[in-house]
């Protein structure tokens, strides 16, 4: 009676389970990742949603918000930072970087530094759990606040450093009917701008796709 396995027969199960694993786990490995960065987001989104809230119920709505466009940080200080978890707020100025890395387009296209969008001045602030949070306000007709862009970096400085994946641009708005919230929809910030394969997809739409999907799936 045959007892054990040959050393061919070892070698072709040790083989078989070689090619297996290089086919398997760059995908666990994928998702694994993408989830990691859904998380991420979902989390800030959140921590976001529920700091806009706070700062309604103590400050009204930002429409009604004091707006000096000769100081656009003061809004953001007396309406939106007590709410944040901040380690440090950057204070750059001009031609300083509070950040200096470069962030990559969802198509894996062009890409720029992170100083052309978190420029400084007090408009960036690094959160204690390592987000990146640039947020800027736009004046309405009525002397308040009419859209707060938040740009955010879940990760801080680490890869991948990809619009749409690690980093993501969500305006803050209000409706028609007056109430406010994130804007998920329309042209920019529409699910169908999250599309890798498209070279015109920047990822603003990204948020809007991981809402509606429940996870990463691009």
């Amino acid at each position: 009676m045959k007892k054990g396995f040959t050393l061919s027969e070892v070698l072709v199960t040790l083989t078989v389970i070689g090619i297996i694993a290089a086919i398997t786990i760059p995908s666990i490995a994928i998702n694994f990742h993408r989830h990691v960065q859904y998380v991420a987001f979902m989390k800030m989104y959140s921590t976001l949603s529920s700091v806009m809230e706070l700062a309604q119920a103590d400050h009204k709505k930002p429409n009604r918000w004091t707006f000096d466009p000769n100081n656009r940080t003061q809004v953001l200080r007396d309406n939106i930072y007590p709410y944040l978890n901040i380690a440090q707020i950057c204070e750059a100025q001009g031609n300083e970087k509070c950040v200096d890395y470069m962030i990559t387009a969802l198509s894996g296209g062009e890409s720029a530094n992170a100083s052309i969008f978190m420029q400084g001045g007090g408009h960036t602030v690094f959160l204690d759990d390592g987000t990146i949070l640039a947020t800027y306000c736009n004046l309405s007709i009525d002397g308040g606040v009419k859209v707060i862009t938040f740009i955010f970096d879940t990760n801080g400085d680490k890869k991948p450093n990809t619009a749409g994946r690690d980093i993501f641009v969500m305006d803050y708005t209000a409706d028609e009917n007056g109430k406010w919230g994130f804007l998920l929809d329309g042209d920019t910030y529409g699910a169908q701008n999250c599309n890798p394969s498209d070279p015109d997809s920047t990822g603003e739409g990204c948020p809007s796709r991981l809402i509606d999907e429940g996870k990463m799936n691009y």
